[in-house]
């Protein structure tokens, strides 16, 4: 993936593991973004999208299922039409 969001849970070790994996992406050349849930700006954002957790967000409002769906068949359909998927 081109940019990877971490939303660390409030849990205290959440937060350290959620830092070890974005420096790691980050050696790897990842573009990571680290998502902090209680900025004000975040929490105007849950908010605003009647959301409980901004995780929620990303899953429910900004990237939802059927969107990652259709994105995945149009790959499939490429790779099939490319000969990729030829067994």
């Amino acid at each position: 993936s081109k940019n990877i969001y971490l939303i660390p849970s409030k849990e205290p070790e959440a937060i350290a593991l959620t830092m070890a994996l974005f420096y790691t992406l980050k050696e790897l050349g990842k573009n990571v973004n680290l998502i902090v849930e209680n900025l004000p700006e975040n929490l105007k954002f849950v908010s605003e999208n009647n959301k409980q957790t901004l995780a929620q967000v990303f899953t429910d409002v900004r990237y939802k299922k059927s969107d990652n769906v259709v994105f995945s068949n149009m790959l499939l359909d490429v790779l099939k039409q490319q000969g990729f998927m030829n067994q």
